[in-house]
């Protein structure tokens, strides 16, 4: 929705699409860590223990939170990833860094016995 002052606020989003998200996003991450960078999927996991830090400094500002709880119910957000919960994050982020590099090392197990 439309908001003169952050520009727009979005809503909390349902939980079956922070899986979809979370999962997805660090699974895709691990599988291009796995196929470019050869390395494991532990570096994956480390981000989305180093994401919830970061989404915080970057988008959860005072005089944002002023503005939100003045004008918008509490399920309001000024960005979709400060209503993640970190513990969300990091658990369905591990499902996804561990499921993305097993599809990276079937990826190129394909890629060696392929015709």
């Amino acid at each position: 929705m439309a908001d003169g002052a952050l520009g727009s606020v979005l809503s909390q989003p349902a939980i079956g699409q922070v899986v979809f998200g979370v999962v997805v996003a660090f699974g895709l991450a691990a599988f291009l860590v796995k196929n470019f960078l050869d390395a494991g999927y532990v570096w994956p996991i480390i981000a989305t223990a180093l994401l919830t830090p970061f989404a915080i400094t970057a988008y959860v500002k005072p005089n944002v939170l002023d503005r939100l709880a003045e004008s918008w119910p509490p399920v309001f957000f000024s960005n979709t990833t400060a209503a993640i919960l970190p513990v969300q994050i990091v658990a369905f982020g591990t499902i996804g860094a561990i499921a993305g590099y097993w599809m990276g090392i079937r990826y190129d197990f394909w890629r060696k016995h392929e015709i």
